[in-house]
């Protein structure tokens, strides 16, 4: 069995996903591989500045804006517009938690950062499509 790692910059557009994803094809023919993906190149900085909004009273709509934008392109290039909208769904939920101040901050504040990597994640299988 393969196992892949790709970083952000690695998979940061359609264009570098695409091109991971056709390596991966091709090298592992149908066999079993293991994947693994960070959160696209930039995103990690802007969930964890949609976090700081959300707790202090601010603006984090506009970063969940930021976040469904960077990543609609790849998600419009590989049919994969449900997932997104999954993923930012969770994002607003979580967010909308951190700015009415729920308890569990840190487990909320872990979620959300972790959606960087879902994004990545349900756009990586849908690349390998």
């Amino acid at each position: 069995m393969k196992v892949y790692k790709f970083g952000g910059t690695s998979i940061a557009d359609g264009a570098r996903m695409a091109a991971a994803a056709e390596m991966v094809a091709r090298e592992v023919g149908g066999g079993p591989a293991i994947v693994v993906v960070s959160a696209t190149a930039g995103t990690t900085d802007v969930l964890l500045e949609a976090v700081r909004e959300a707790c202090c009273g601010g603006d984090w709509k506009a970063d969940l804006v930021r976040f469904v934008r960077c990543h609609d392109p790849i998600a419009s290039r590989f049919g994969a517009g449900d997932e997104l909208r999954r993923v930012g769904r969770a994002l607003a939920r979580d967010l909308g938690y951190l700015a009415r101040g729920v308890r569990s901050q840190s487990r909320v504040i872990a979620r959300v950062v972790a959606q960087g990597e879902m994004a990545s994640s349900a756009l990586f299988a849908a690349a390998l499509r």
